[in-house]
């Protein structure tokens, strides 16, 4: 029998890409956008960079290329997990140790462009290894795959920098933010208050493996 694909086209298939078209008519305006391999004068390819059948021809399978089915969400071509929280600003729950960073892995559709290992030793952001392996977080709870517009003074879409709100929470008053100069982010997450100093305090143990 053919698979049951948890993630296919039909009316709850196509609105997720109309609300994707609509992202990128206002793609202008935003502070930063997804750099994704391009033809030229291809607008197409910046979805179907991400959404594809997970078997298609292109990347050695023998399904057909493009969006027509995914054994993963969102019809996406390769893995890509969402961090997890059991409540907003406490302890993450860790998925995965010391994750599999190659295209195999949890997040194997980030590591279609981006290497994985580079961003593991730390040479992107100091902090990446640690909120990765040790706390348990996926790229999700920090960035906005899609992109983000600068809708306030504190969010300005930088780095694609849009925190999960499943996930973290507010630092008191204070709204949930990222400094760029300072490279810093204000907000409660994984059991650690965060500031614009770059301290931050403990609230609660920092991470559950499961």
């Amino acid at each position: 029998m053919p698979r049951r694909l948890p993630s296919s086209h039909g009316f709850s298939g196509i609105l997720p890409w109309l609300l994707i078209a609509l992202g990128l008519l206002a793609a202008p305006l935003r502070a930063d956008i997804h750099p994704v391999p391009l033809e030229k004068n291809t607008d197409s390819a910046k979805c179907l960079e991400c959404h594809a059948s997970d078997d298609n021809r292109e990347f050695g399978g023998t399904g057909p290329n493009g969006p027509h089915g995914s054994s993963y969400s969102h019809i996406l071509e390769r893995n890509y997990q969402f961090g997890q929280a059991a409540t907003p600003g406490g302890p993450v729950t860790n998925l995965y140790p010391n994750p599999d960073t190659s295209p195999q892995g949890p997040y194997a559709l980030c590591a279609k462009c981006h290497s994985l290992a580079t961003v593991m030793s730390a040479a992107s952001w100091a902090y990446h290894p640690d909120h990765v392996s040790t706390d348990g977080f996926s790229c999700s709870i920090c960035h906005a795959a899609h992109g983000m517009g600068a809708v306030s003074p504190s969010v300005t879409g930088e780095r694609l920098i849009n925190f999960d709100i499943n996930v973290v929470t507010q630092n008191g008053a204070n709204p949930i933010s990222y400094n760029r100069a300072t490279n810093t982010c204000t907000l409660v997450c994984h059991g650690e208050a965060h500031d614009t100093t770059g301290a931050h305090a403990a609230t609660a143990v920092r991470s559950v493996v499961r």
